[in-house]
C-alpha cells in the first residue's frame, strides 16, 4: 500500500464529493463534530454539569473557575458542591465589580483580578460589546471591539499552597 489508507479515504471522497450520497454522508460528519466540540454554552445541558459531577470526587472540591464571566459556572458548582472553594478569575474590571457584589456573601468564591499563563505578564484582550451579558447569548462583536488590559499571572494556586495546584514555574 504506498498510500496511507486515510488519504485514499479521503481521495476516494474528493473524487465523489458531488455524489448526492457522499454530500449527505459530508453533512452528517459535519454535524456529529458541531454536536462533539461544543453545541451550547448552556452549562446544565452542554455536559459541563455531568461532567463536574462525575469528576469530582469530594464534597469540599477546590474548584477554579477561569474566565468566569458572570459566575455562571461558580454558581452551578456552588449548587453541586456547597462546601466547595472556587476560585474565580476575570480580567474584565466592570465584570470583576458585578461579581464582588453578587459573591459578597459568600466567602468560599475567591475572586481573582487576572487571569492564567505560562507566565506573569501584562495582555491586551477584548471585551464583547456587551460586558457581563450570559454567554448563552453572546453579544455582536464590533467591527474593532474596546481594547482592555489586564494581568496575568502564573499558577496561583501553586503560589497559595493550593492541593493539586501542579509543577510549574512561580
Amino acid at each position: 500500500m504506498s498510500l496511507d489508507w486515510k488519504l485514499r479515504i479521503g481521495l476516494v471522497i474528493h473524487r465523489h464529493r458531488r455524489n448526492p450520497l457522499v454530500r449527505r454522508l459530508a453533512r452528517l460528519c459535519k454535524n456529529i463534530y458541531r454536536a462533539s466540540e461544543h453545541p451550547t454554552y448552556d452549562i446544565q445541558v452542554n455536559g459541563e454539569r455531568d461532567f463536574l459531577l462525575r469528576t469530582v470526587a469530594k464534597k469540599n472540591p477546590v474548584l477554579f473557575d477561569v474566565g468566569c464571566n458572570v459566575g455562571e459556572w461558580t454558581d452551578m458548582a456552588l449548587a453541586l458542591f456547597p462546601a466547595a472553594t472556587v476560585h474565580s478569575f476575570e480580567l474584565s474590571p466592570e465584570v470583576i465589580a458585578q461579581l464582588e457584589v453578587k459573591f459578597k456573601n459568600s466567602p468560599q468564591v475567591i475572586l481573582h483580578r487576572y487571569g492564567l499563563g505560562t507566565e506573569s505578564k501584562e495582555v491586551d484582550f477584548f471585551l464583547l460589546s456587551r460586558p457581563g451579558q450570559p454567554d448563552q447569548q453572546p453579544a455582536r462583536r464590533p467591527a474593532q471591539p474596546p481594547a482592555a488590559h489586564g494581568r496575568a499571572l502564573p499558577h496561583p494556586a501553586r503560589r497559595r499552597g493550593l492541593p493539586g495546584a501542579g509543577p510549574g514555574p512561580d
